[in-house]
C-alpha cells in the first residue's frame, strides 16, 4: 500500500484549509467594525442642569443637579445630597452628606425621579416607541 494520498482528497483538503482561512478573515473583518453608538436607555438630554432624585440599592438616595450622563447610563451630579436611611447608617440615624460633584455608575440607579415631577401618559402618542 502506498502513503500518498489520491489527487482528490488533496485538493479536497486544501479547499477545506483555504475556506476555513475565508472565514476566519471574514471574522476578524466584523471583529474591526465598530457598531453604531448607542445612546442611554432613557433620553435625558432634557432634564439636564435640572434637579433629580436617584434610588439607589438599600435605600440611599441621591438629589442633585443633572450636568453630565453617558449611554451606559452614568451620571454626574452637582450640588449632590447623599441621605443613608437610618438601617444602613453605622451611627443607626439617618445621615444626610452635602458634596459638590459626584459620578454615579449607572448600574448602581435603581430609580431615577426629576425633581419637577413628571406626567403619566396612558395612551402611546406617535413620538414615543413604548409605555411601561
Amino acid at each position: 500500500m502506498s502513503d500518498e494520498q489520491p489527487v482528490n482528497d488533496t485538493v479536497k483538503n486544501e479547499d477545506a484549509s483555504t475556506e476555513k482561512n475565508n472565514n476566519r478573515n471574514q471574522r476578524q473583518q466584523k471583529k474591526n467594525t465598530f457598531a453604531p453608538k448607542r445612546g442611554p436607555i432613557i433620553d435625558l438630554e432634557p432634564l439636564l442642569n435640572k434637579e433629580i432624585t436617584l434610588g439607589m440599592g438599600a435605600g440611599r438616595s441621591v438629589t442633585g443637579t443633572l450636568t453630565g450622563f453617558d449611554q451606559l447610563m452614568n451620571v454626574v451630579l452637582e450640588n449632590v445630597t447623599v441621605t443613608t436611611p437610618d438601617y444602613i447608617s453605622f451611627t443607626e440615624k439617618e445621615e444626610i452628606e452635602k458634596l459638590d460633584k459626584i459620578v454615579v455608575m449607572g448600574r448602581m440607579i435603581s430609580t431615577f425621579e426629576p425633581m419637577d415631577g413628571y406626567a403619566i401618559v396612558n395612551e402611546k402618542r406617535s413620538d414615543m416607541e413604548f409605555i411601561i
